[in-house]
This record gives structure tokens, sequence and C-alpha cells, in this order.
């Protein structure tokens, strides 16, 4: 009896603990997904006031610029230090089918691949 509930803990045990190792890998991608989704880099094609657009690798999106968006790493620069052909990196959040730019900085191209 005694060795039948030693097993019989075991199993429990060794089953319990199974799921949280295999969703942890979903959990990663998750949020590399969301990371993904929430950052946007490219270059700049027009800039105003209240918005950014910017041309990335396959596609173009507009950014609503408002009284919260970061320009710059720690807040070091203004709208005025951006001009079209910058390649930025937007970090934006999505609000009533807008995307709301909460961080722009700029970024160094990418080098191409040597042929």
């Amino acid at each position: 009896m005694k060795t039948s509930l030693c097993f019989l803990t075991a199993i429990l045990s060794i089953c319990s603990t199974a799921p949280r190792s295999i969703a942890a890998k979903p959990a990663k991608a998750a949020q590399a997904a969301v990371l993904a989704a929430t950052q946007f880099d490219g270059t700049i094609t027009a800039i105003s006031d209240t918005a950014l657009i910017v041309k990335g690798a396959t596609r173009e999106k507009t950014f609503a610029i408002h009284q919260g968006t970061v320009f710059g790493r720690g807040a070091k620069k203004k709208l005025a230090d951006f001009k079209a052909g910058d390649h930025v990196l937007v970090s934006f959040s999505t609000a009533a089918g807008q995307f709301k730019a909460e961080n722009i900085r700029k970024v160094s191209k990418k080098p191409k691949a040597a042929k």
C-alpha cells in the first residue's frame, strides 16, 4: 500500500510539472510576437507635428504623434531632430484602430549582405 501511494505521488508530481515546462515555450514565443507586433523599423518618408509615416521592408505605417510620445533613448531628442530619410525604430500602441507612437528613436540601417 505504501509503495502504491509513493508511486502514485511520484506520477502526479511528474504530470503536474510537465505542462508548466511545455507551456513556458509558447509563452516566450508569444512574448516575442507581441514585441515584434509593437515595434516597427524603417525609413521616415514624411513627418509632421501630429504624424509620422515610416516605410518598412514590406509595408508603410502611419503613426500618430501624441503628447506622450518619447523621442530618442531617455527622451534626449525632440521631434525637430527627426527628418525624412532617417532610419528609425518606432515602439507603438494601438488604440481605436490607430497606431500611436510611444517612442521614436534613430537606429543605424542593417548592413546589406555581401554577394
